[in-house]
Parts: structure tokens; sequence; C-alpha cells
């Protein structure tokens, strides 16, 4: 089976910028499956006056250190 990688795509002059700039790592990822329904249910509950996430407990936020997890 072939896999294509992002990294087969990019022109070598971004990747090697990208690399310079230390998001190189992020063009070996290849696929991921998302959960529809987990995505679904956060959007539901989305607000974006305040930008938290409005869950049958409590509120919650998103940080750049979420994210970055």
């Amino acid at each position: 089976m072939w896999v294509t990688k992002h990294d087969d795509l990019v022109n070598p002059q971004v990747k090697t910028l990208t690399d310079v700039a230390g998001f190189g790592h992020l063009l070996i990822f290849t696929h991921t499956k998302n959960n529809y329904h987990l995505v679904t249910a956060l959007m539901e509950r989305w607000r974006t006056k305040t930008h938290t996430f409005h869950l049958p407990l409590d509120e919650a936020t998103m940080t750049l250190e979420n994210v970055g997890l």
C-alpha cells in the first residue's frame, strides 16, 4: 500500500524553510482519522461570544497548551 506523506507533496525550497523555522516535523504526518461525532458534539456546545465550550458540568476553554498537546 502506497502512503503519501505531506512531505512528498511540498516543494523542496518550502520544505527547507519549514525545517529552518522549526516546523518540519509537521510534514511527517500522513493521515488522521477524525471522530465526526465528537467534533459535531463539540461544535454544538461552542459559544462564539465567550470562546468556550458549554458542557453539562461546567465551561471549558481551549488554551495554546491544549492545542499543542
